[in-house]
């Protein structure tokens, strides 16, 4: 039973987890109107789906050779981490690929980063395999390739797990997907893409890291797709169907025509799941999106997750411009006027 629900439970919304999303743009159904916001219909992972960069990683929970659990959603807001995907224990390529993980092992724990090895193989192959080489990070034990197959991570002849490494940072999103590892050079490639990848810094100036979110109609929006066309606002509260939260959401409502007269795509961000987001929505004639973040995976990655409870984000906005790049991190909104001061803001940048 835990191996079952470690293949269906995501970072997100539990409504989210019936969906992934194409590797390549073809196999995104895309809107052909950029009114519509490049809108993108996912795909199921039964019927072909792949992750892609800057979507959030499956959860999954699986053994190590001591028998120990480990879950990836555990190291949501704490760590970067590593998936290291092999095809099998004891094998020349497979170990090299491993040791050169090793020797880079502490340089990467340095970045604040988790590596994990995954096969097919048991846990007692993985136990004398760590025996015998002393990797330093845990081996798990992915007998049924359930986990293999959610990432897509998985040979042609559908036997063992293919060669593929995955990085994910602190907010729970994918960053980096290689799929041609470098055996000899795998460990210092590992440590510059988490480097690289995982050490963004959320304020004005910066740019923005990319993410997949979806909204009250489980459609699919990626950051990425508006670069160079439409400005974004993510407008975080806590709530749905609350005053103060109401207020806030109405005041973009009531602005939304010079708001879209700016070319700026508005979103709504929240903890609530896509039924009360759909409830709020026709309670207060709204009209842009709701997006659904259940696991805070999105008030983590732009610091809107409240600190002091685990269960909400705090009420904030992020302004970012066309160019991608953060514009404008409003930490203490005026909620009756946030939508006038959005539209003020953006005024002054034209």
């Amino acid at each position: 039973m835990d191996k079952f629900l470690s293949t269906i439970s995501i970072f997100l919304a539990p409504a989210i987890v019936a969906y992934g999303i194409a590797e390549t743009t073809k196999d995104l159904q895309m809107t052909t109107d950029m009114a519509e916001q490049q809108r993108q219909t996912l795909l199921s992972p039964t019927a072909g789906g792949r992750p892609i960069v800057g979507m959030v990683a499956p959860d999954f929970r699986l053994k190590d050779g001591s028998g120990k659990k480990h879950r990836l959603s555990d190291y949501c807001g704490k760590k970067n981490v590593v998936l290291a995907f092999y095809p099998k224990d004891f094998t020349g390529g497979w170990t090299s690929e491993l040791q050169s993980l090793r020797d880079e092992l502490t340089k990467i724990q340095e970045t604040d980063t988790v590596v994990y090895g995954i096969s097919k193989d048991d846990e007692e192959s993985h136990r004398e395999f760590q025996k015998e080489y002393q990797f330093g990070f845990s081996l798990l034990a992915d007998t049924d390739l359930e986990v293999s197959r959610l990432y897509s991570s998985i040979r042609e002849d559908g036997n063992m797990s293919s060669r593929t490494t995955f990085v994910i940072d602190k907010a729970g999103y994918i960053r980096s997907i290689n799929r041609e590892v470098n055996i000899p050079e795998h460990g210092s490639e590992v440590l510059e893409s988490v480097q690289e990848t995982t050490q963004y810094q959320i304020r004005a100036g910066q740019l923005a890291p990319d993410f997949v979110a979806y909204d009250e109609n489980n459609i699919g929006y990626q950051l990425s797709a508006f670069k160079n066309k439409k400005s974004v606002v993510l407008s975080f509260y806590p709530m749905d169907m609350t005053p103060g939260w109401t207020a806030q959401v109405c005041s973009l409502r009531d602005e939304m025509s010079q708001i879209e007269d700016l070319n700026i795509q508005v979103f709504g961000v929240s903890v609530q799941d896509a039924k009360s987001h759909r409830k709020f929505i026709d309670r207060n004639n709204l009209n842009f999106p709701l997006l659904v973040d259940t696991g805070r995976n999105l008030s983590l990655l732009f610091g809107a997750a409240d600190k002091k409870n685990s269960l909400t984000s705090s009420r904030m906005a992020i302004y970012i411009d066309k160019a991608g790049k953060i514009a404008n991190i409003e930490r203490k909104l005026n909620t009756k006027a946030h939508g006038a001061e959005l539209v003020e803001f953006f005024q002054s940048l034209n």
